[in-house]
C-alpha cells in the first residue's frame, strides 16, 4: 500500500498545476490522470490576463494571482525542464468612446497591468480598433501540451503518476483509499465530468471553441476582445471561452 498526503484526480492541466504546487511545498502527491476526458487541456490556448468580462473588470484576486503566476511557472520550467511559459502583452481594442475615456483616466490600482492606453487606432492593419485600445502587462500564455508532458514525465519518474480512471474512492477514518493508494486528502480536478461522489453538484457546462490557423504576420503580442488570437509557434490559436462568440 502506497501512502500520500494528497491524491489529485482529473484533467492534466489543473491537476498537474495543483500537484506541482503541492510537491514544491513539500507534500507527497500522486496524480491520477483520466485520459479519455482530457480534450479541453489538449486544445487549450493557455491564455492568462488580469482583465475579464464585457465590463473589463479586474480578475478575482488579480493582485495576488498574477505575480504568483510568473513565480510558479518559471519555477516549474526549472523543476521539470523545458520551456512552456510565454509572457506576452495583450492588446484589447476599445468598443466605444465611453470605454476609451474610462481607461484614459484609469486609477492607480490599474497601473501594474497597463503598459499603454491609446485613444487612436494602433493595430488597424491587423484588428478593428477605431477607438484605440490598451496594451496589458502581466499577461501571456502557457503551452499547455508541453507543460502537461513535462509534468507527467516528472511525476512518472518519481512513481507518482497513475494513468487510470477513478470512480470508486473509499472514505476512511484518516483519508481515502483507491486500489493500492491511501491519501489523507483527495482533490478532484475533473471539471464538468463529476465523479460519483460529487454527482449532486448543479454543474452547467460551458463550451468554448478553438481554431488553429496560420498567418503571414506574427506580431509579438496577443489580441483579445471576446475572441482571442494567441501566436503559439508556428501557428495561431484563435477562439473564445464561451459558445455565443
Amino acid at each position: 500500500m502506497k501512502e500520500y498526503d494528497y491524491m489529485v484526480v482529473g484533467h492534466p492541466c489543473p491537476s498537474f498545476t495543483l500537484s506541482l504546487h503541492l510537491a514544491c511545498a513539500g507534500r507527497s502527491v500522486v496524480v491520477v490522470d483520466q485520459p479519455a476526458r482530457n480534450q479541453s487541456s489538449s486544445v487549450a490556448a493557455g491564455l492568462f490576463h488580469p482583465v475579464t468580462g464585457k465590463l473589463l473588470s479586474k480578475t478575482w484576486r488579480a493582485d495576488e494571482l498574477f505575480p504568483y503566476t510568473f513565480v510558479f511557472y518559471q519555477r516549474a520550467e526549472r523543476t521539470v525542464g523545458g520551456t512552456f511559459f510565454h509572457p506576452k502583452p495583450i492588446y484589447r481594442p476599445f468598443l466605444s468612446i465611453e470605454e476609451q475615456n474610462q481607461w484614459m483616466s484609469a486609477g492607480p490600482e490599474w497601473q501594474p497591468y497597463l503598459e499603454r492606453v491609446s485613444p487612436t487606432s494602433t493595430f488597424g492593419g491587423q484588428v478593428y480598433d477605431p477607438y484605440g485600445g490598451m496594451i496589458l502587462k502581466l499577461c501571456g500564455y502557457v503551452d499547455v501540451n508541453r507543460f502537461v508532458r513535462g509534468t507527467r514525465e516528472w511525476f512518472g519518474a518519481r512513481g507518482s503518476f497513475v494513468d487510470d480512471f477513478v470512480d470508486d474512492v473509499q472514505p476512511m477514518d484518516q483519508g481515502v483509499q483507491w486500489k493500492n493508494i491511501r491519501a489523507k486528502r483527495v482533490i478532484f480536478c475533473t471539471g464538468c465530468a463529476l465523479p460519483p461522489v460529487l454527482s449532486f453538484l448543479p454543474v452547467r457546462p460551458l463550451k468554448g471553441e478553438t481554431l488553429t490557423v496560420k498567418f503571414a504576420e506574427r506580431p509579438n503580442l496577443i489580441y483579445n476582445r471576446a475572441v482571442y488570437a494567441v501566436p503559439a509557434d508556428p501557428l495561431y490559436k484563435i477562439g473564445a471561452t464561451y459558445q455565443p462568440t
